[in-house]
């Protein structure tokens, strides 16, 4: 049986190498991804576990070699556990030139992102 973290991983690894063709978040030696998260805020217990899920699935993937030999580097940025939070970190990572947004777990706070 796969286990989540597992499946988190093997899900990460297979949309970022689908994603290094489509921008250019990719420099010469690594891919750029963002996590919109609740870190602060009324949110930010119920968002924990995914946030530490996703550091360790980077780790893991860069300590296998990253995704086509090219490091993932992640940028955490922080929704503090509202919608236009969400919307102003979402606008942040289009402007940091990233290949893939993770979170928000909250379909208010995915909804204001989109």
């Amino acid at each position: 049986m796969i286990t989540y973290s597992r499946f988190l991983i093997e899900v990460l690894a297979v949309s970022l190498c689908a994603l290094l063709s489509c921008g250019n978040a990719v420099a010469d030696d690594t891919v750029k991804v963002a996590s919109i998260y609740a870190l602060t805020g009324v949110a930010a217990n119920a968002t924990g576990t995914s946030v530490r899920g996703i550091r360790a699935a980077i780790r893991d993937i860069n300590s296998r070699g990253g995704v086509l030999g090219k490091k993932v580097e992640l940028l955490e940025l922080d929704n503090h556990s509202t919608p236009i939070g969400s919307k102003v970190a979402a606008d942040q990572a289009v402007r940091a030139d990233v290949v893939a947004i993770l979170g928000a777990s909250w379909s208010s706070h995915s909804l204001a992102a989109a």
